[in-house]
């Protein structure tokens, strides 16, 4: 046993109250900034292109209004055509009666006035035909032309002919032809039919004049 003689423990006490807390630290200061930016890294590859559907057409917009303009400038004009046919006119002389007696020989048989409308035209084509054919001898007829203050001059350098049993100077062996030096008329001169050779029995003679513009 000691001087101090301790008696038996007691139980803790309650913990006593809690003392105000102490005023606050001041904040200290801010540390330096982190280290530099690092660099850029390399740029990654081209990613696949995305298939897409093209969309579908709109609808065409309506027509506008047609704008009204000046008219153009008309055009240069193109080159003539080729020359006319020259104007022709015809004229048909009828001798004999085709139901009466055969034709006669002899100049002046028939005749024919040349108008103002022929006057400066010449003879072209001359022709003759009968409605009853020669069943002998060759029908032959010249045209003579007579004018006012000139002497009368034959048309044909080879005469109208019409052969035996045939109607008409178309079919014929030997063809008409005109003196030129002798085809011209003016108005007022007349035109006669000579019979040179009648034929036989023929009937109903007409023979056709064409006249053209020189």
């Amino acid at each position: 046993m000691s001087a101090f003689d301790y008696g038996a423990i007691g139980p803790t006490g309650a913990t006593g109250v809690t003392g105000p807390s102490g005023p606050s630290g001041t904040v200290g200061a801010t540390g330096p900034g982190g280290g530099a930016t690092g660099p850029t890294g390399p740029t990654g590859p081209t990613g696949p292109t995305g298939v897409g559907t093209t969309g579908v057409t709109g609808v065409t917009g309506a027509t506008g209004v047609t704008g009204v303009g000046a008219t153009g400038v008309t055009g240069v004009s193109g080159p003539s055509g080729p020359p006319g046919v020259p104007a022709a006119a015809l004229a048909e002389v009828a001798i004999g009666d085709p139901l009466g007696d055969p034709l006669a020989l002899g100049d002046g048989q028939g005749w024919f006035l040349v108008p103002a409308a022929l006057s400066g035209m010449n003879l072209t084509a001359v022709a003759a035909g009968v409605t009853t054919a020669s069943s002998s001898g060759v029908p032959t007829i010249q045209i003579r032309r007579m004018r006012v203050g000139s002497a009368d001059v034959d048309v044909l350098s080879t005469k109208i002919t019409i052969d035996v049993n045939e109607f008409s100077s178309y079919t014929a062996v030997t063809a008409p032809v005109i003196n030129t030096a002798n085809d011209d008329v003016v108005t007022g001169d007349r035109y006669m039919v000579d019979i040179d050779v009648a034929g036989t029995g023929v009937k109903g003679l007409v023979v056709a004049l064409t006249f053209q513009v020189p």
